[in-house]
């Protein structure tokens, strides 16, 4: 491994589950793969939110005269 993370969560998770050897190399490429993934989708969310704040342009909304407004 060659996260430092993910060795970290390795030995958690084998502690906290009292998990042998064995079961952890059953149990741990799943987890490590969606905690991956988790991470890989975080970091392009907050691309995606950053580009979209600086492509929008600040203008103001128009207001509108309706002959339909009863005073």
């Amino acid at each position: 491994m060659s996260n430092p993370t993910g060795v970290y969560s390795n030995r958690v998770l084998k502690q906290k589950f009292n998990h042998s050897t064995d079961e952890m190399s059953f149990v741990w490429p799943p987890i490590h793969d969606s905690i991956l993934s988790k991470r890989r989708n975080q970091k392009r969310s907050k691309v995606s939110i950053s580009t979209n704040v600086n492509d929008q342009t600040m203008s103001p909304i128009p207001i509108s005269n309706d002959s339909n407004t009863e005073r």
